[in-house]
């Protein structure tokens, strides 16, 4: 109660639409009386972005390129990642179902697992959309994509596949593994943005002008000049030490 936590609603947060992002206020005018289609949305988006990279925060970036007619390449390489490593867990789980319960090995039982934290997961951002919000999913999506990778290889190894079928194994191996390898290279990239980012951020907050915004409980007070001094004096690299390429290909 003291942090001023409670349960969320449409209008607490901005969240995306399709290709716009709105702000607290204009989800409030939209969607406050009738929330049913924007909960649906949401849940539904959280699904695809764990599976697909799309929506983030709500937004359908391949719409909001169409309309503003550019399309970023982190775009296209995320949803070409994802989609193929969808696709192999989707196999996956095709083939756990054909097969009888009883039969089930520990690799089946984590693809449903992870199905099932998704929907919950997903139902989740019913107010609002937020990658923090379906980060347990995508650990189980994780989970999941080493088990379907797994299995798949120990299929093509079995030569369980057709010619063709085996062609478009190594196809997808060869397409998706490097595709994520760079993904994951980007996290390095993104963490010290981020961190540059958030460290000048707090030197907007107790600045001497703006006394009348300061936390007006002793107890506050401290905790946020604390944390003010402990951002502060974190080092930091600066994005000019940082490629210059890296945003169009990293940052979404």
């Amino acid at each position: 109660h003291e942090l001023g936590i409670g349960m969320t609603t449409i209008g607490s947060h901005g969240s995306g639409y399709w290709d716009t992002f709105y702000s607290a206020e204009e989800l409030e005018a939209k969607f406050g009386s009738h929330p049913l289609p924007f909960l649906a949305y949401n849940a539904i988006g959280g699904v695809l972005s764990v599976l697909f990279s799309e929506p983030r925060y709500g937004v359908y970036q391949i719409l909001d390129a169409v309309r503003r007619d550019t399309l970023s390449p982190v775009v296209i390489i995320n949803i070409v990642s994802s989609a193929l490593l969808t696709l192999v867990i989707g196999w996956q789980m095709v083939q756990s179902f054909r097969r009888r319960r009883r039969d089930w090995s520990t690799g089946d039982r984590t693809l449903l697992i992870a199905a099932v934290v998704l929907a919950a997961n997903a139902a989740m951002c019913g107010p609002y959309m937020k990658d923090e919000i379906l980060s347990v999913a995508g650990v189980f999506y994780a989970l999941a994509a080493f088990v379907a990778v797994q299995a798949l290889l120990q299929h093509a190894m079995t030569r369980a596949f057709s010619r063709h079928a085996l062609a478009l194994v190594i196809l997808v191996i060869a397409a998706s593994a490097p595709l994520w390898a760079f993904r994951a290279a980007g996290v390095h990239y993104q963490l010290r943005l981020a961190a540059y980012n958030e460290r000048n951020e707090w030197t907007w907050v107790l600045r001497p002008e703006n006394r009348t915004e300061w936390p007006s409980d002793a107890r506050q007070l401290v905790l946020t000049r604390r944390l003010k001094d402990e951002a502060l004096q974190r080092r930091v690299a600066s994005p000019h030490f940082l490629p210059r390429w890296g945003g169009p290909y990293w940052v979404e």
